[in-house]
């Protein structure tokens, strides 16, 4: 072999060898990045069957104490929004009874009629000087619980009958003397004694607009 093949062959030796020094190297980087992965398991621990049910129990816990906290703030917001439009309802009754001198006879005068409250029933209005007989008074403490007018007389009545009779507190005491502007709840039901449990949800007005809240926190 001439000197300059014997050169030429120690020259491609050394460059093979650095080719091979470099895939090693570029092997090892390789395999201690992020792309490398180990063969066997991954090394990252799952849940238990016994930590699962302990998550899920606590996501049950928390849901109970979230649910009902949620639907209960709901139904405040609601008692609150029918006592404010019952507020501007008697307003505008109050409007229209300085205009013409008298009541409404319905909402519907008052540009009120098929207003809903927030559980989508219709507002009641009922106006005494309609009624049969004398508008209710208020009571003398030496009558006991005898009463003028209609509510005497439509003191046990319940149901849709409510609506043609006049409210009244747990005394037997007409709510109001000129006229009864309420909502009948969640439920939709009323009757005219605001202490049974058919008005108990009830938002109704009271000592003749005095008061204008919840039936079941009303004080004669």
């Amino acid at each position: 072999m001439t000197q300059s093949k014997f050169k030429l062959f120690e020259t491609i030796q050394l460059k093979r060898g650095g080719f091979n020094d470099r895939l090693k190297i570029a092997g090892s980087v390789f395999r201690s990045g992020r792309l490398a992965k180990p063969c066997g398991r991954s090394g990252q621990r799952g849940l238990t069957l016994l930590e699962l049910l302990i998550v899920i129990a606590i996501i049950g816990t928390l849901s109970g104490i979230a649910v009902p906290f949620y639907f209960g703030q709901v139904e405040k917001a609601r008692v609150i929004k029918a006592t404010a439009e019952l507020d501007n309802l008697q307003i505008e009754i109050t409007n229209f009874e300085v205009d013409y001198n008298r009541l409404p006879e319905t909402l519907e005068e008052v540009k009120s009629s098929g207003l809903t409250d927030p559980w989508g029933n219709t507002y009641c209005y009922l106006n005494f000087a309609l009624l049969e007989g004398d508008p209710p008074e208020a009571e003398d403490p030496g009558l006991g619980k005898n009463k003028k007018g209609k509510a005497k007389g439509k003191a046990k009545k319940s149901g849709i009958e409510a609506e043609t009779s006049i409210r009244l507190d747990p005394f037997n005491t007409p709510l109001n003397t000129d006229y009864d502007l309420y909502s009948c709840g969640r439920d939709g039901k009323s009757a005219a004694p605001i202490d049974d449990p058919l008005s108990e949800d009830d938002i109704v007005r009271g000592r003749d607009g005095a008061y204008i809240g919840p039936a079941s926190l009303y004080e004669p």
